[in-house]
């Protein structure tokens, strides 16, 4: 099974980074970072562009949504179709409170072809991911918390994953998850916060994760806030992405 990475940090709406690396490295080789500016707005960013286009970065341009599981964006819950057609203005990677780190591994014996992988996550409070293609994907362990029936629960005692898996999305060819940490000692990347293992055929698998970091604002982000209009109200924050490329 190999195993290859991309990294994408990002401000505000956007700092983020890129770059391939080895199973659990989570270092980035030939980074990219910018600022991710999108809008809950018909029209997207048009609007600005249109009415004040001195609100913008810098080096704007439209940015391509429509790439990898889910746009090799961190999008803030499964939202794309709400905010499609942003902007990307490529800048300096932004401070992160804690890194995201992703490890992998091939478990267990080989099934009918198919083989096991578990993937252990450590990261900020806000984690998600986008894993498909569906077909690509046959079980995997979330299937008995989702699922609170008797035989997934005996699956689980016994160290079988689950059958069944959740039903298919509008939005990607893929299985969403979210992650939300608190609590008076949340492990902000000093522990594991969370692992799953996927029973997966032959062939390439991918993972879009990325972290969100909701109360980090970067000096970036302030100088944008700066330039919008009045008449926009602007939430900003910092955010990690990784692109896992898996062949099995």
């Amino acid at each position: 099974m190999h195993f290859s990475l991309q990294l994408r940090p990002s401000e505000a709406h956007l700092h983020a980074r890129r770059g391939e690396g080895p199973e659990s490295t989570p270092a980035p080789f030939n980074m990219e970072s910018g600022l991710w500016t999108c809008a809950m707005d018909w029209n997207n960013v048009a609007t600005i562009e249109e009415s004040a286009p001195f609100g913008l970065p810098p080096g704007s341009e439209r940015v391509n949504d429509s790439v990898g599981v889910y746009g090799e964006l961190p999008f803030v819950f499964p939202i794309k179709a709400f905010v499609t057609g942003g902007s990307w203005a490529p800048g300096a990677p932004p401070a992160l409170p804690s890194a995201l780190k992703v490890r992998m591994s091939s478990i267990g014996p080989e099934t009918g072809g198919e083989k096991q992988l578990r993937i252990s996550v450590w990261g900020g409070p806000q984690v998600m991911l986008a894993l498909g293609p569906r077909s690509a994907i046959t079980r995997w362990s979330f299937g008995h918390a989702a699922n609170n029936d008797k035989a997934s629960k005996a699956a689980s005692a016994t160290g079988e994953l689950p059958d069944g898996l959740p039903p298919p999305r509008d939005d990607c060819d893929c299985y969403w998850v979210l992650f939300n940490e608190g609590g008076v000692e949340p492990t902000r990347g000093r522990a594991e916060a969370f692992n799953f293992t996927v029973a997966v055929k032959p062939g390439d698998l991918r993972m879009d994760i990325w972290s969100t970091h909701l109360e980090t604002v970067s000096p970036r982000i302030q100088a944008h806030q700066q330039r919008l209009p009045h008449w926009v109200s602007m939430a900003g924050w910092v955010s990690e992405l990784q692109v896992h490329n898996i062949r099995v």
